[in-house]
Parts: C-alpha cells; structure tokens; sequence
C-alpha cells in the first residue's frame, strides 16, 4: 500500500509542478497589472495545438518545435497586450474579466474552426517504456516535463530576485504608481509580464500536451486548476503559487488514485472553500486592511 502511494504522490508532484507554470503566468499577469485574465487556459491550449502542428505538419523536431512555440507564443502576448490589454488595464474587474471571456471564446472556437473537434496528438521522441526507480514507476515524457518545469521555475525566480528586470518587476506589483516615478518604465514591465506570462501557459500546454492529448477546448480545465491554485497560493504571489500548485497536484492524484477520480476537482475545491475560511488572502498573500 506504501508503494502505491508513493507512485501517486510522484504523480501528483509531476502533474503540480506544471500546473505551476500556468498558474505562475497567472498569478504574474493579476499581481503587475491587476487584470483577471480568462483566457489564460486557451494561451495554454494554443501552445500545444502549435507544437502538433509544428510536429505534424511542417516534421519539426519535438524540441526545437517546444523553443519555437515558447518564442512565438511569447511575441503573441505582447502583441496581445499591446492592442487589448494595455486598453483596459485600469477598468473595473467586471469590464476585463468580460473581455478576456470574449477573447478566450474566440480563441477556442477559432482554433475549433481550424483544427477540429477530433483530439490530435504531439509528436514527441519519447519512448512509452516505463522506468523503474525501486517502486517507482515513471516514463521520459514525465521526466522530461518534470525537469523543464523546475528549470524554468529556477530561471524565473532568479530573474525576479537577483537581475535588474526582476527588481522593476517587484516594484511594479508592489506599487505601479511608486516604480512608475521611481523612473521603471510600467508599460514595458506590462507588456514584458503578459508576454512571459503567456509563453509559461503554452510551455506547459506542450508538455502535457505530450503526455495526453490537445484539443481546442482543453483550456477549460487548466484555467479552473489554474485560479484554484492562485487563490490557495494568494493572489499575486508567485512562491505560493508554487506551492499551491504541488498541493493541488498531489491531492489530486491521491484522491483519484485512492479513492475515485471524479472526486479529485471536488477536493481542489473543498481545499480552496477551507483556505479561504482560514486565510482569505490566500496561504502567502497578504492581509489587506
């Protein structure tokens, strides 16, 4: 009994770690430009449907296709800032979460149109043979996920904390107003957050892309995974959506394994309904007064 839960809290870790890229994106774009960002989950969806393209149709190879989807998905966003979200960065909540709902349906049923509604595949170099380490079951394609999450958690929380880029973003969620006259240029800072933000949900699109299927809708779960793990975690902080999301990823696969898998998005929710009787700001956010 040991060892099975063993391999489902493994499972858990490795599915939590990548929803941490979506939900770092997340929580980047809320805490810099205070914007409620409903198409987070079809940014996710349009990495992956770009990297089967990109694998099937034009025969790139899986990795150079995952740098390719992280570039353009990354110029996508600034693009996307530039001429919709800079437009409404200032108005009330109720106004932008409206536009991102209407941009999200678009982008859906956009990539709907184009694509299909049958579930494709990417085409990844990964062998389906399982490794063994001890109890331990685990396959390349995980691994590989597993290890391009955790760089890029690294890469990023260096880039906040110790380069010149990170403090003007720190000062930018802190106060935009006070980093704006301390002579850090907001818009840019903006526009950089909301493209970075982008390029981590399709990063994680094609790595679980890989792992199971992509199909036009897909960025529906992942945005609700997504806002659960950013609301344990505290809006705004990116630590604790780390953290949240490890949580969420391994409850999950627990509940599923041990006892049924249609309980599994209950239990996020229940843990999201205590957390915020607990601490309403979230686990690392911030009491407001």
């Amino acid at each position: 009994m040991l060892e099975i839960i063993l391999q489902y809290i493994v499972d858990g870790l490795m599915v939590g770690t990548t929803y941490a890229l979506v939900a770092m994106g997340l929580t980047m774009i809320f805490g810099m430009m205070d914007i409620i960002n409903f198409a987070h989950g079809e940014l996710y969806m349009i990495g992956a449907v770009l990297a089967y393209y990109l694998t099937s149709t034009l025969k790139l190879n899986f990795f150079l296709s995952l740098a390719v989807v992280v570039l353009l998905t990354f110029a996508f966003g600034a693009f996307l800032e530039r001429i919709l979200m800079r437009r409404i960065r200032n108005a009330p909540h109720a106004m932008t979460a409206a536009v991102t709902i209407g941009l999200s349906m678009f982008l859906a049923n956009f990539v709907y149109f184009v694509m299909g509604p049958v579930p494709q595949s990417i085409k990844a170099p990964f062998p389906l043979k399982a490794i063994f380490l001890g109890p331990i079951m685990l396959t390349q394609s995980r691994i590989f996920a597993a290890g391009v999450t955790i760089f890029t958690i690294i890469a990023t929380n260096y880039i906040i904390k110790h380069t010149k880029l990170g403090r003007a973003i720190r000062a930018t969620i802190q106060d935009h107003m006070a980093a704006s006259l301390a002579g850090v240029n907001t818009h840019k800072i903006y526009s950089f957050g909301f493209a970075y933000g982008t390029a981590l949900a399709a990063l994680a699109g094609v790595l679980l892309g890989a792992m199971f299927v992509v199909t036009p809708f897909m960025g529906e779960s992942m945005l609700g995974k997504a806002w659960i793990v950013v609301i344990v975690g505290g809006l705004g902080n990116i630590p604790g959506a780390i953290f949240a999301a490890v949580i969420i990823g391994v409850t999950e696969s627990l509940t599923a394994g041990l006892w049924n898998s249609s309980w599994a998005n209950m239990v996020s929710f229940i843990i999201v309904i205590i957390v915020l009787l607990i601490k309403p700001q979230g686990l690392f956010g911030k009491a407001t007064k």
